[in-house]
């Protein structure tokens, strides 16, 4: 096995993702490589150490921020759809006349 996908079904791990198959191969490949195995050792650190930590909350003004933008670009591609949307009938209605 590379590295390369060492990393990869080593993020796969963390994630749970990683099939039984998957977990084997790389606990094999961690055997053989010590490059991979110390990176292995520092991931899961960090993981402990991240899965630890309580979760932040953003701030409300950051929330209503975002929301405000989530609104105004709703609205904006509801104006550009009803805009497209009567241009079409226009076309419909000349192509009638």
């Amino acid at each position: 096995m590379r590295c390369s996908r060492a990393e990869e079904l080593m993020s796969l791990s963390l994630d749970g993702e990683a099939s039984p198959q998957e977990l084997i191969r790389l606990e094999e490949h961690l055997g053989d490589c010590a490059r991979c195995f110390q990176r292995w050792q520092s991931l899961r650190g960090v993981s402990a150490l991240l899965g630890s930590s309580p979760m932040a909350e953003p701030a409300h003004s950051l929330v209503e921020a975002v929301m405000w933008r989530v609104e105004q670009t709703i609205h904006l591609l509801l104006v550009r759809a009803r805009a497209a949307i009567t241009h079409e009938r226009l076309d419909l209605h000349r192509r009638r006349w």
